[in-house]
């Protein structure tokens, strides 16, 4: 902390005064982190000092902390657990991308109470770095992921419980995929746990609105829910080299092989209603 701040708060205070105080003392501790930080008061992505990438530790303050409840979520809740009346439109063979390339994609002028979009009829599969991860208010869990290569924006994927996607179209998939991420770094609490790790989601991609949360991508974008979890390493990420117009390979529920080649993460053109 500076001898400014210091001295702001050696001084007697109003109420008034020792919030500002409070807030000086935040800003401190944040500008301590560098700018290879992540922006957490708003939970932006950021850029990464020339050493490399810093993942901060994630906010402990109440506006980031569930309260670990059994309650579903309201906003857009059919499209983020499949079963919306336009989930069946959606191509499951995934697409691999990444985390920059998804957070880059054109989002909906708003993203309020809208249909299932054109970009959320796809499923991609990212690798990531793990940030941090929690339970959310709507009983989800939360996780940030950073991508491992340029300037490592980060996005959010989002687990929903069994209990709250019944009759999802993939609700197999869906309670599956929670389970391998909690058999990997056990079960979530209402506050942010930061383990180390590396590794690759599949989810259907999802625009959410941006309110704050922790992690999220500057166009709102999220795999939710997240369809298939790998945990590739308890290391961060080594960087990797990828190429556009992949061939993704994937075997369907038919035994039979399918084959989808596309630019990476270029999903169509949004459309508002």
């Amino acid at each position: 902390m500076g001898k400014g701040v210091r001295a702001l708060m050696a001084r007697p205070m109003s109420p008034g005064g020792r919030y500002a105080s409070a807030l000086a003392a935040v800003f401190g501790v944040l500008g301590a982190l560098g700018t290879g930080s992540y922006y957490v008061a708003d939970g932006i992505s950021g850029s990464p000092n020339a050493a490399g990438a810093s993942l901060t530790t994630p906010p402990t303050f109440g506006s980031e902390r569930g309260s670990g409840s059994s309650s579903c979520g309201k906003e857009r809740w059919a499209v983020k657990t499949l079963t919306d009346a336009d989930a069946g439109s959606i191509n499951f063979i995934p697409i691999d991308s990444t985390v920059g390339a998804l957070g880059s994609v054109p989002a909906p002028s708003k993203v309020g109470d809208l249909p299932r979009q054109p970009q959320e009829r796809s499923v991609y599969r990212v690798r990531g770095t793990v940030v941090a991860f929690k339970l959310e208010d709507d009983s989800d869990i939360h996780l940030a992921i950073a991508d491992p290569a340029g300037a490592h924006p980060t996005m959010i994927a989002e687990f929903p419980a069994p209990t709250c996607d019944a009759n999802a179209l993939d609700k197999a998939g869906i309670d599956k995929a929670r389970q391998d991420f909690v058999a990997a770094y056990g079960p979530p609490t209402g506050q942010f746990r930061k383990p180390t790790g590396c590794v690759v989601i599949t989810g259907v991609f999802f625009f959410d609105r941006i309110h704050g949360q922790f992690g999220v991508a500057p166009n709102g974008a999220e795999l939710h829910p997240v369809l298939s979890f790998w945990n590739e390493s308890s290391q961060n990420c080594s960087v990797e080299t990828t190429t556009t117009g992949a061939t993704t390979t994937t075997s369907n529920t038919t035994g039979t092989t399918a084959t989808r080649s596309t630019t990476l993460s270029t999903p169509p053109t949004t459309t508002t209603p």
